[in-house]
């Protein structure tokens, strides 16, 4: 996620600070910017809020992007499908879609249904 990075280093923060803050190691930020350990909603909520920014601007750095339909429609379904027996409210589960795709569409290749299963149930961990 170098986003992560690049919004970090846009607020001039050190990593030795944004653990201090997150109240983890440094090398913990640094595989997350990485991706070498995997961001989950919870800790997406976290940069954002010490970052003082949208989910959004972390996962993607194209807002004007054409909307693939068929993409936002399968991320939807599943996500909407998944969580019908589980107690997730509206707001997550907006974020959780919003993210996904997000991640999703900056893929650049055709992703598969399994993938998209993948990422929305690693978003959904941290709230289930």
């Amino acid at each position: 996620m170098n986003r992560l990075r690049t919004i970090r280093e846009m607020k001039a923060k050190t990593l030795e600070e944004v653990a201090q803050a997150l109240s983890v190691t440094r090398g913990t930020v640094q595989r997350f910017e990485t991706g070498q350990r995997n961001v989950n909603l919870n800790w997406l909520e976290r940069f954002a809020d010490y970052y003082g920014v949208n989910i959004a601007e972390l996962v993607t750095d194209d807002f004007d992007a054409q909307i693939d339909t068929t993409l936002l429609e399968e991320v939807v379904g599943y996500a909407i499908e998944r969580c019908k027996n589980e107690k997730v409210d509206g707001k997550t589960l907006v974020k959780v879609i919003a993210i996904t795709y997000a991640r999703c569409q900056k893929a650049k290749e055709d992703v598969k249904t399994g993938q998209i299963k993948e990422k929305v149930d690693d978003m959904l961990a941290c709230v289930l």
